[in-house]
């Protein structure tokens, strides 16, 4: 009977002094090309949802800044519009900026929006740096199940850099 609470506890004190590698990633989607007036493109929202539910399903802890709507598309790697949900990620503990920017482009007669491209970029909060950065052209295509199955292992190469 000793013997086996004493191989209990051994056991479960490897478990209890294995490192956690929960780090906090704070989300900012960018929607380009598009006009004001109209709610957040069913892309944008699946983009942020299938981003942040592979952070969270990786164990990390997750936040997300409200969806933002630029003009155009920014040359910059962090827009300047973008500066204060970086000081907000960062006066919230995130680590981690992952900022997911999706460019639009509406049809003659602004009609039907096409997404034309994706830019992840991934920052670390403090010190603030560029980390990664990786592009994906056209639109993500099929059923919302495929797309989604296609948005998180995108979101997997993101992780793999938040762990290295």
């Amino acid at each position: 009977m000793v013997v086996k609470r004493l191989a209990m506890v051994l056991f479960l004190s490897v478990f209890l002094m294995l490192p956690l590698s929960a780090a906090m990633v704070s989300f900012l989607v960018i929607e380009t090309g598009r006009r004001e007036n109209i709610p957040v493109h069913e892309l944008t929202d699946l983009w942020e949802n299938g981003l942040m539910d592979a952070f969270f399903e990786a164990g990390h802890i997750v936040s997300n800044a409200p969806i933002m709507r630029l003009a155009i598309k920014p040359d910059k790697d962090l827009p300047d519009e973008a500066q204060g949900d970086l000081r907000e990620a960062l006066a919230g503990g995130s680590e981690f900026l992952i900022l997911a920017l999706l460019d639009y482009e509406s049809s003659s007669g602004g009609g039907v929006e096409k997404l034309q491209g994706v830019s992840l970029r991934l920052f670390r909060t403090k010190p603030y740096k560029l980390v990664f950065t990786q592009q994906y052209s056209g639109a993500v295509s099929g059923s919302s199940k495929e797309a989604l199955a296609a948005i998180k292992k995108a979101a997997q190469v993101l992780i793999s850099h938040v762990r290295g």
